[in-house]
C-alpha cells in the first residue's frame, strides 16, 4: 500500500522516527511533477495522464524514449519530471512547458525527465501483484540506476531509510516522502 505523508517541517523528531523509520517500508522523493503511465507495445507508445487522456505529444521525446526499450510490452508507471538548474523537481518549469502551445518549441522550453517508480506490466504479464520489491528489480533490468536514454528515463532511487530522506527533503526545500 502506498501513502503519500505530507509531512511538515515542525513535526516532533520522535513522530518522523515513527513514520518514517518502520521496517519493511521503502521511501521515495515525492516529485513535483505529472503522472504519467507509459505503455510500450512493440514500436508503438502510448503516454497517458492520470485520468487516462493521451499525453504522447506534448511528450514525444520521453514516448520515443521508450520506444528504445528493448522489450516488446511494457508498461511503466511513473512522473515527467522538469528540474530546476539546482536539480530540485520544479512544477512551475513543468507548468510553462505545458501552457506552451507550439508542438514543436515544448521540448526546447523546458526540458523534462520521466521518472519511473513502478513496471506494471512486461511482455504478456501483468505483475501489479508482484511484491514491490520484485517490480523493483524488474524495473532496474529495464531502466538502468544511471538512467538510459540521454537520461531522459531515470529509474526513481528508493531508500530504506525514510528519516535520512526526509532530513534531505527539509533541508533543500523539496516536497516531501512517499513511504511505501
Amino acid at each position: 500500500m502506498t501513502r503519500a505523508l505530507e509531512l511538515a517541517a515542525g513535526i516532533d523528531p520522535s513522530e518522523d522516527a515513527r513514520i518514517l523509520g518502520r521496517q519493511g517500508w521503502l521511501y521515495e522523493l515525492k516529485l513535483d511533477g505529472v503522472r504519467i503511465i507509459a505503455d510500450k507495445r512493440g514500436d508503438k507508445v502510448a503516454l497517458y495522464y492520470r485520468k487516462q487522456r493521451n499525453a504522447t505529444e506534448n511528450y514525444r521525446e520521453i514516448a520515443d524514449a521508450i520506444k528504445g526499450l528493448p522489450d516488446t510490452r511494457i508498461i511503466l508507471d511513473g512522473e515527467i519530471v522538469a528540474f530546476d538548474e539546482q536539480g530540485r523537481p520544479d512544477f512551475q518549469r513543468l507548468g510553462h512547458r505545458i501552457q506552451t502551445t507550439n508542438k514543436s518549441s515544448r521540448r526546447a522550453a523546458v526540458p523534462v525527465v520521466y521518472v519511473v517508480f513502478d513496471v506494471l506490466a512486461i511482455g504478456p504479464y501483468d505483475i501489479r501483484g508482484f511484491p514491490l520489491e520484485a517490480r523493483k528489480e524488474i524495473l532496474s533490468r529495464i531502466i538502468p540506476a544511471q538512467g538510459t536514454a540521454g537520461n531522459l528515463l531515470r529509474q526513481h532511487p528508493t531508500f530504506t531509510n525514510g528519516i535520512d530522506l526526509f532530513r534531505l527533503c527539509r533541508e533543500h526545500k523539496l516536497e516531501g516522502v512517499v513511504a511505501k
